[in-house]
């Protein structure tokens, strides 16, 4: 993840100085994929996403009691120790 400094030089080498991102990488170095998503990305205060972690979990909805997967109202508590 770049700074916003580097995204904004990244950005005006491409909006207004009019380099292609193949030249933006030979001077920065940085990877032309990277370069592309923060020309092509307008919002940057929105949030990558990524897979949610209770929609993969509902996948083994069917095999809670074969795998010894504990209720919702236990998951989060700790065990005790004797």
């Amino acid at each position: 993840m770049l700074t916003m400094t580097k995204v904004n030089d990244i950005r005006k080498l491409y909006f207004e100085e009019g380099k292609t991102i193949s030249a933006i990488h030979k001077q920065t170095g940085f990877d032309r994929k990277t370069i592309r998503d923060y020309v092509e990305k307008d919002d940057f205060n929105s949030k990558i996403s990524s897979a949610n972690k209770e929609s993969s979990f509902l996948k083994l909805e069917p095999y809670k009691e074969d795998i010894g997967v504990p209720p919702a109202s236990v998951r989060g508590m700790k065990s005790k120790k004797c």
